[in-house]
């Protein structure tokens, strides 16, 4: 891909902040993820609810997000850093720093 070197910061960068939202929500409710892993044989149990519990698919949802924008930003990291990806204008960019 030749986009933009600022381009791939920002696609890591967007990818973190919605992965951390997500894992804050997500963290805020634990206890819907225990209710929805719950089993009848589990030693530990959700505790009473103090607040509305939130729907089952919207915790797989976020479960979701969460972990598909983490893999997006460390594999666009990971294939940066391995120099598998790299952009066009620093190759052309007389202030571009080269080995």
């Amino acid at each position: 891909m030749n986009l933009p070197i600022g381009v791939y910061g920002l696609i890591i960068g967007v990818c973190a902040l919605v992965a951390l939202a997500s894992g804050a929500w997500l963290v805020l409710r634990a206890r819907d993820i225990a209710r929805l892993t719950s089993k009848p044989d589990n030693a530990i149990t959700t505790g009473r609810a103090r607040k509305p519990p939130a729907d089952k698919v919207a915790v797989r949802v976020m479960l979701a997000i969460m972990i598909l924008s983490s893999i997006i930003a460390l594999g666009l990291f990971a294939a940066i850093a391995a120099g598998a990806i790299d952009s066009s204008d620093t190759r052309t960019d007389p202030y571009a720093q080269r080995p």
